[in-house]
């Protein structure tokens, strides 16, 4: 395996040297990833991202228990110039409202448990909100397509605001 200076590389470099190996599963074996699969479906999310205007530097908040899309929403933004925001899934109402205020995460990437103890207002203040379970858009701030830029990835950029 090729030595990685950035997280890019190390998720690129681990796609490559393990391929059909399996990534990760749930605890009943029910749903896995290959790394492959996790690569591509990485991938996609993070285009996801780039056409909804979320560039390098962005704040994105996963707001979730352990979820095999977890690392999947982890990845597309920190293996992208992305900033991740993991927010614990038994932080009270309020203090989820305070991370993702205080934060300016753009993005937040829920499941279903969690999005029922988010506040209007936050919600508001999002421009994107995917749910982690299907990875699908569950509201969005009405802006596709914005040109799209290619993030840029240094070794000592920041990944992840904890």
């Amino acid at each position: 395996m090729v030595k990685a200076e950035t997280l890019s590389e190390l998720f690129i470099n681990a796609a490559n040297a393990y391929g059909d190996s399996l990534m990760n599963r749930t605890v009943d074996g029910s749903l896995t990833y290959t790394y492959n699969q996790f690569a591509d479906k990485t991938i996609e999310v993070s285009a996801l991202l780039s056409n909804h205007g979320i560039g390098s530097g962005e704040k994105v908040a996963v707001f979730s228990a352990g979820h095999r899309n977890w690392p999947v929403a982890f990845f597309a933004a920190t293996a992208f110039g992305r900033l991740s925001i993991p927010v614990l899934p038994d932080f009270s109402e309020n203090e989820v409202d305070n991370v993702l205020s205080h934060s300016e995460s753009k993005v937040l990437f829920v499941s279903q448990k969690c999005l029922a103890r988010l506040s209007a207002e936050v919600l508001d203040k999002l421009e994107l909100v995917i749910e982690i379970e299907t990875l699908s858009v569950i509201k969005d701030n009405g802006v596709t397509n914005k040109a799209t830029v290619t993030p840029t990835l240094n070794p000592d950029d920041l990944a992840v605001i904890i």
